[in-house]
């Protein structure tokens, strides 16, 4: 490797077609690399602003604590805005050119271009309020984008991009592709583009737009505003009092137990036809439940319902979800005298108002040997990780229809990748429910929550690398496994939970099921039982942090015990 030293003066290097390392003195230097893997090393004391060209082959380059220009040119490059050490750091722009690149701008108000291939692009930079605030295009390709402090402004581009704003108030787009964006804390633009996104407001009061596409958008805690847009959309709120506006086609609203607005909800056609798909539909269940049913008809005595659709259209009658300060849904609504047109209570029904589980085909460990979920019944021994084998109480299945998972996306599967969560599990592609928990095991779950081994909802890790909503699925049939307790169990070796009965676990397995359920177990028909978990369950707020902590340090979910 040939060394190209540069003096304090305003330097032009030229590097050899070979593999060359470059020493920049002070001043406002111009280097060109050429050809080969070239190393251009920075300095934490040369305040010039230097135009760096990488050229051909892989190269690292890193700036200095002035201004300045890099540009990667062809190859897998690693270009740095300045050394990490460096305090302050000029406003740089870097453009990765061809090639699967890592691009971190540093400190300073940075111009971050990914250009073709599958990029890494991080903008690091201070807090909410320190004023670095950079610009990110990921143009061509899968990137993956972590804004970092400051109220940034991204484009994800082409391709299905991955993008994370961090602390400050930023500006995402995902332009095309089926990309995922997570606005982290404070108060976030958040636009899908075309393409079916997953959109995450996390933090603070936001605006989602989902845009083209059928898309899932999820508040997070704050008062956010969401909009489906075209397509058929999924709108969960969050925390907070929101206003939920599914736009074109039949949308999926999910209500919280908060002060939601819900804007245009209307049947759209064929309603009481069998076939959600053709309608919105609002879950609130959350509201309406067995659980809080039973609850009801204990204080009242002299007004008793058999189902929590009955207790609904009761209180809808009686103006409950018309009535400020509470979940109120609307045909049509003014934002300017924030009233409209309520829906009717006739027209909610089981159509449109509607666990965790695993999907057939998911081998479970059992004594000696794994078996297919749908092959296990009641009574058949199982491994589990604290219990040793432990018999099967109670197992049942929901199967979903390509037009239940039209109409319901959000019940769509996740699905594992082999070797995502680390040391190669799960042994093979693993499907899920989205609220389905697997076990992380990490430094940063002790750092975050005082114990390694946490059980996180597995839609809670889509921003990770082998975690994806399977689209691809025409149907799918889930499969719940109940045992004397909550328990951690191997499902295509990875370890998973079983079903947790938790009121919302019970309400989602269907009224049959879970009347089942209450005669094994009637403790949890008692709506102040609270089970155990086997781990300790984030909230899903805080699961999405600990998971981007994971892919910011690159660290495996599950590391060496």
């Amino acid at each position: 490797m040939a060394i190209i030293p540069g003096t304090n003066g305003n330097d032009i290097l030229n590097g050899t077609p070979q593999d060359d390392e470059f020493h920049r003195g002070n001043g406002f230097d111009l280097v060109y690399g050429n050809d080969g893997n070239d190393l251009m090393n920075g300095s934490d004391v040369d305040m010039g602003a230097d135009t760096l060209y990488g050229g051909g082959g892989s190269d690292t380059i890193t700036g200095s604590i002035g201004g300045d220009s890099i540009d990667g040119g062809d190859g897998d490059d690693y270009l740095y805005g300045a050394r990490i050490d460096s305090t302050p750091d000029g406003n740089d722009t870097i453009f990765g050119g061809a090639g699967d690149d890592y691009i971190q701008g540093m400190m300073g108000s940075d111009l971050l271009y990914g250009g073709t291939g599958n990029d890494r692009i991080v903008g690091d930079g201070g807090g909410a309020t320190a004023g670095h605030a950079d610009t990110i295009y990921g143009d061509e390709g899968n990137d993956r984008i972590w804004a970092g402090g400051g109220g940034d402004l991204v484009y994800g581009g082409d391709d299905n991009d991955l993008v994370y704003g961090d602390a400050g108030n930023d500006t995402l787009h995902g332009d095309a592709g089926n990309d995922t964006l997570a606005g982290g804390a404070d108060h976030d633009l958040i636009y899908g583009g075309t393409g079916d996104d997953l959109l995450l407001g996390e933090a603070g009061n936001d605006l989602v737009d989902g845009g083209a596409g059928h898309d899932s958008l999820l508040g997070g805690a704050g008062s956010d505003t969401l909009l489906g847009g075209a397509g058929r959309d999924t709108l969960d709120g969050g925390a907070g009092a929101d206003t939920l506006t599914g736009g074109l086609d039949a949308d999926v609203f999910i209500a919280d137990g908060t002060a939601d607005t819900i804007t245009d909800f209307n049947a759209t056609e064929g309603i009481g036809d069998a076939d959600s798909s053709n309608n919105d539909l609002v879950d609130l269940s959350a509201f309406y439940n067995q659980t809080r049913l039973a609850a009801w008809n204990a204080a009242n005595p002299g007004l008793q319902f058999n189902t929590p659709l009955d207790w609904l259209r009761y209180e809808q009658s009686q103006g409950a979800l018309a009535s400020a300060g509470g979940l109120r849904i609307f045909s049509s609504y003014d934002p300017v005298t924030n009233g409209g047109t309520f829906v009717s209570a006739e027209l909610l029904n089981e159509e449109n108002t509607r666990v965790p589980c695993f999907a057939r085909g998911t081998r479970i460990a059992v004594a000696d040997d794994e078996v297919a979920i749908e092959t296990l019944r009641a009574g058949d021994l199982v491994q589990t990780r604290d219990n040793g084998l432990q018999p099967i109480r109670w197992i049942g299945s929901r199967k979903l229809s390509a037009a239940e998972l039209k109409a319901m996306p959000n019940l769509r599967p996740i699905r594992i990748a082999a070797g995502a969560l680390g040391k190669g599990l799960p042994v093979a592609d693993l499907l899920v429910s989205p609220q389905h928990r697997v076990l992380v095991r990490s430094n940063i779950a002790q750092k975050m929550f005082k114990t390694r081994e946490v059980l996180v909802a597995a839609k809670q890790l889509v921003l990770l690398e082998g975690f994806d909503i399977a689209n691809d699925l025409q149907e799918v049939e889930y499969f719940h496994m109940l045992f004397d307790r909550h328990e951690v169990v191997l499902s295509n070796g990875a370890e998973t939970e079983s079903l947790y009965t938790g009121a919302e676990a019970l309400k989602a397995v269907g009224k049959a099921a879970a009347e089942e359920i209450f005669t094994l177990f009637p403790q949890l028909a008692d709506p102040d039982h609270v089970p155990t978990p086997a781990r300790y369950l984030p909230s899903g707020r805080q699961a999405r942090k600990m998971g981007m902590r994971h892919l910011q340090n690159n660290r495996p979910l599950i590391a060496a015990q």
